[in-house]
């Protein structure tokens, strides 16, 4: 062990102790040459960075990324820094190779007796089981006036850290291989095309030939030939002709059949915590290809990456949100192992864990799923439980410690080899395979879609995930295991929440749509509505008794949810959520003849649309907060401007319904996420009642009101699965029996009328 020399200090967590069975055969040749990365703070004089849930919580259209070059100015290293490194480096000796802003960070080469003397190491040769590494034992040094500029040295320990995550099926295994494309439409991706977008593919060994990936989409999948490249970190590069080979094509194939249209950008590195550290980093600050989605089909246990975790999760929870990144990572292909240990980076909060599924019955559009045995999950021994996965029931790990941390996956798809995809490997047809390194770049294929489709990068993803936990985004799959753990309803840590129905997400990030709205004013009946599919402007019309007038478009409005109508102190007063990802509520009024120009809400947003309905003499509004928010809030406007307030105590993933019955404000209302619950409460004009229960009635959409002949009606779809129209009534005292109406059902919630 090298002596702490005189004006040294030690880098905090720099200790990188061999495992235990690891022996030293003695120290590496002084004239071997290696490179090292010197990773810098951020500026400090920068501005504070921004708070990762209070970004997840902002809606698409408002979360403003930031550019590359951007980034680099108010979040990266100070060149006073980087220089004072330089200089440092050059004093010993040793050659700089790259310096980056962005990525805080210096890379160096020099000899081993170079890296020894500079950084206060003595670098060994270890036999471990997996091989031979280079590493040291103790700490990192640096001179003292250098203690509170570097965080980390990256490059003195080489050993190996992830395996590839795919995995063929078994000689004589009965096989029925899909291809992602057909996947893709079982799972109800949208149609694309995902030009204009960039999927960063990371691989640590192995390479491609573009000969394959030709002979693969000419005549495997039948699709256009996308555009492929490569990039290549700490001297990797497309170097084909070893066993991960299988991996990088597979990655490849299954993205680009996916999001056709889009580029594909495979970054080379090394398998060691520098090359690790510099991929993640590279990717996420490319400024040439400027990839908006990144797939990891290779992972380890937690317990060997050391405190390359510490810079890597750094930039995967500050830099990629910041800039609109979204990581998907494989979970694993051996199940919940003993220990059931979950494996990094999947375990990352910042990254999106994906887990396997086996796909059978496959009959046209329709299938059955059940978990794959080897879908990777558990409790993360590192990462404590987020803040967005308190709602999801994580469950203690089946560990000794039965601790709760971060769960993994938080979302499955197709990974059985038996359900796998056949490939092209050096020029032959080979598969069929699979493992979750089929699921990763499956999902990000899907991520690159959805950001064509909504014109906003989705960024930081898993907040989003689970505030849309329901069978709305997800197919629930709820039998089979991993070893460890069992899939069940909900989330579970064999398959997360299920696989993803990505035009539903699609829907879920524009919004949850709202029925037709209804309204009486100047004697008509008038009926306002957003247009069919994609069409997100607000039209409307009205009924004189006999016959409904032409349709017409509200000018200048637009939403992705729906309206809602109240006639209030001589004009119609309409308001409806934002289009596409815009989460802001808005409003107009209507005097017989014009709508007024459209004017925003200060200060509120929403993901599912507010309602409006008159009482003692005020317009009030009702809304769920925007996407993982499902706090209920209220306004009165005044004629002029409205005031937001809370609904103290209550919760909906859809948002409440209003009507006013004998001088009082009614609301009712569905309860958060997995609660089918129906619930009620009554405004006074001062204060509202606490919540109650509609006993028996349960829904996953939530109800409907109207008053008719003096009695309050509430009708909605029954809970999931259930399409059966319900109905009760409210007398004043108390609420009847559910009924069924009888012969009619729906998927979705009902037509209502406000007031």
């Amino acid at each position: 062990m090298a002596q702490f020399p005189k004006g040294y200090r030690a880098l905090a967590n720099s200790e990188r102790p061999p495992a235990p069975g690891v022996v030293r055969m003695g120290p590496m040749d002084p004239k071997e040459t290696l490179s090292v990365s010197i990773r810098v703070r951020r500026r400090p004089d920068g501005p504070s960075l921004p708070n990762l849930n209070t970004l997840a919580a902002t809606s698409l259209a408002q979360r403003g990324y930031l550019s590359r070059e951007d980034f680099a100015a108010s979040y990266g290293a100070a060149q006073a820094d980087l220089d004072q490194v330089v200089a440092f480096a050059r004093s010993q000796g040793l050659t700089v190779v790259e310096t980056n802003a962005a990525r805080r960070v210096v890379v160096v080469s020099g000899t081993v007796e170079q890296i020894n003397h500079a950084f206060a190491v003595d670098l060994g040769q270890y036999q471990s089981r997996a091989g031979t590494y280079r590493g040291y034992e103790g700490t990192v040094q640096v001179p003292t006036s250098l203690g509170d500029i570097v965080e980390r040295v990256y490059g003195l320990d080489n050993r190996r850290l992830a395996r590839p995550l795919s995995r063929a099926a078994a000689a004589g295994q009965a096989t029925t291989p899909l291809t992602p494309p057909e996947v893709a439409n079982l799972y109800g991706f949208p149609a694309g095309p995902a030009t204009g977008q960039t999927i960063g593919i990371l691989e640590f060994g192995g390479g491609y030939q573009m000969t394959d990936v030709q002979n693969y989409f000419n005549n495997v999948v039948h699709l256009p030939i996308p555009n492929v490249t490569f990039a290549g970190v700490d001297g990797a590069t497309n170097s084909p002709g070893g066993s991960a080979d299988i991996e990088v094509i597979l990655d490849i194939a299954v993205a680009g059949s996916v999001a056709q249209g889009a580029k594909i950008v495979v970054y080379f590195a090394p398998n060691d915590e520098q090359g690790w550290v510099d991929a993640i980093t590279t990717a996420i600050h490319d400024t040439t290809n400027k990839p908006s989605v990144l797939s990891i089909s290779w992972a380890g246990e937690e317990s060997g990456w050391g405190s390359a975790i510490n810079s890597m999760s750094d930039a995967i929870n500050t830099d990629a949100p910041v800039l609109g990144v979204t990581i998907l990572v494989s979970s694993g292909d051996s199940g919940s192992e003993q220990p059931a240990d979950v494996l990094y980076p999947a375990s990352d909060p910042g990254v999106t864990g994906c887990g396997g599924t086996t796909i059978e019955n496959v009959s046209g559009s329709l299938f059955t799923q059940v978990a794959w045995s080897g879908s990777g999950g558990g409790i993360s021994n590192i990462f404590p439980l987020p803040y967005w996965q308190t709602w999801a029931a994580i469950p203690p790990s089946v560990n000794p410690t039965g601790h709760i941390g971060r769960g993994v996956p938080d979302i499955a798809g197709n990974a059985d080899p038996t359900s796998g995809y056949m490939l092209i490997l050096n020029g032959a047809s080979t598969g069929p395979w699979g493992g979750t390194s089929a699921v990763a770049p499956l999902y990000a294929g899907l991520v690159a879609l959805l950001n064509a489709t909504l014109s906003e990068p989705l960024g930081y993803l898993n907040y989003n995930l689970y505030a849309f936990a329901g069978p709305y985004v997800y197919d629930d799959v709820t039998s089979g295991s991993n070893g460890g753990y069992n899939a069940g309803p909900g989330w579970d840590a064999a398959t997360g929440w299920g696989s993803i129905n990505g035009s539903a997400m699609a829907t879920a990030f524009e919004g949850i749509g709202l029925p037709p709205a209804l309204a009486t004013f100047n004697g008509r009946l008038y009926m306002a509505w957003k247009g069919a599919e994609f069409d997100e402007g607000i039209y409307w019309n009205s009924f004189n008794g006999t016959n409904w007038a032409p349709q017409q478009k509200v000018s200048g409005a637009a939403t992705s949810s729906g309206v809602s109508l109240a006639d209030f102190n001589g004009k119609l007063y309409m308001a409806w959520k934002g289009m596409h990802a815009d989460q802001g509520i808005y409003w107009s009024s209507f005097n017989g003849t014009n709508w007024a120009q459209q004017q925003r809400v200060a200060g509120v947003g929403t993901s599912t649309g507010p309602r409006l309905a008159v009482f003692n003499n005020a317009l009030y509004m009702a809304w769920k907060g925007i996407e993982g928010d499902q706090a209920l809030w209220w306004s009165t406007f005044n004629g002029a401007s409205w005031a937001q307030q809370r609904i103290p105590g209550v919760s909906s993933s859809v948002g409440p319904a209003l009507a006013v019955f004998n001088n009082i404000l009614y609301a009712t209302w569905k309860g958060m996420l997995g609660d089918q619950r129906i619930w009620w409460s009554t405004f006074n004009g001062t204060s509202w009642a606490q919540q109650r229960q509609i006993s028996g009635a349960l829904s996953s959409e939530g109800p409907s009101l109207a008053v008719f002949n003096n009695i309050l009606y509430a009708a909605w779809k029954g809970m999931y699965g259930d399409q059966i129209l319900w109905w009760s009534t409210f007398n004043g005292a108390g609420w009847a029996p559910q009924q069924v109406v009888p012969g009619v059902g729906t998927s979705t919630d009902l037509v209502a009328k406000t007031n």
